[in-house]
Order: structure tokens, then C-alpha cells, then sequence
């Protein structure tokens, strides 16, 4: 584990989450002292935790500019959030969905770690995966997977 730059701990106190120069947050639990859940995918050292106030989701930032939503049941991560310095941005989820500020969309880069849609031609990969309903959702349930499938359910 590399050097701790940051820490925070859960509503209930049980538990705490650390940032650090590994680019790893590590979820603990206080009791014994070990580590929980090692959250895996920042690119640079983890700068800032914290808890969502009912304790199931963490968000972090890292100097690698981005913010990253995480369900620490299952360790996934939910959304990335990355900002740029014109101050557009965008939300992408691992499978590919995303939400952009009005002219964010010419930051996405039409690859993705779960669909592996390298090379799509843009229009079309917009006219798939652009779906604000289904990252506002994931962010509501703190769960990818069960807002992928509710909003589908419900088209």
C-alpha cells in the first residue's frame, strides 16, 4: 500500500475508507483492522474519499481528473466523472453509457472496457449508449448493472 493522502469514515463508524499514492482506495473495517474491499482503477494517486450518507457507495478523486462512484458491496465502479479545464465534461459508465455537458461529447473516446466498441463510428455509438436516464439512474441506485436493467424494463 502506498502512502495515505486521504481518509474518511462511515456514517455508522464501523468502517473507513483511505486514498492513496497506489491509486487504490481500500475500504476497512475498524474492528480488526483489515482491509474489506481494495477499490482498483484510478490511474494516479487517490486524493479524496467519502462515503455516501447511507454508506453503500464511495466516491473518490485522483490526480489522474477523475472522480469515481463505486458500490462497495460489490467493488464495481459505477460511473467516472471527468471534468476539463473548458469546463465541459462527462459521466461514463464502464459498459459505455454516458451523459456530457453540451459539448462534452467531443472528449468521449469511443472505447470501452466491458463492450470493447473500439472503432464505432461516433453517431452510432451516440445514438446507443447516450443515455442520461440510465446514469442518473445508476447514480439514484448506486448499483450499474440493476439501472442498465431497470431502464431497459422500462422501454
Amino acid at each position: 500500500m502506498g502512502d495515505v493522502i486521504a481518509v474518511a469514515f462511515s456514517p455508522d463508524g464501523k468502517t473507513a475508507l483511505s486514498g492513496s499514492k497506489d491509486n487504490t482506495v481500500k475500504w476497512w473495517d475498524l474492528s480488526t483492522g483489515r482491509v474489506i474491499k481494495s477499490l482498483d482503477g484510478h490511474s494516479s494517486g487517490v486524493t479524496s474519499v467519502a462515503f455516501s450518507p447511507d454508506g453503500k457507495t464511495a466516491l473518490s478523486g485522483s490526480w489522474d481528473t477523475t472522480t469515481r462512484l463505486w458500490n462497495l458491496q460489490t467493488g464495481e465502479e459505477i460511473l467516472r466523472m471527468i471534468g476539463f479545464k473548458d469546463g465541459e465534461g462527462v459521466a461514463i459508465m464502464p459498459q459505455g453509457y454516458y451523459a456530457a455537458s453540451p459539448n462534452g461529447e467531443q472528449y468521449i473516446n469511443v472505447r470501452t472496457k466491458d463492450n470493447q466498441v473500439t472503432g464505432m463510428e461516433q453517431s452510432k455509438y451516440k445514438a446507443i449508449y447516450h443515455r442520461p436516464d440510465i446514469v442518473k439512474l445508476a447514480l439514484q441506485l448506486g448499483d450499474a448493472q440493476r439501472a442498465i436493467a431497470q431502464a431497459n424494463q422500462a422501454n
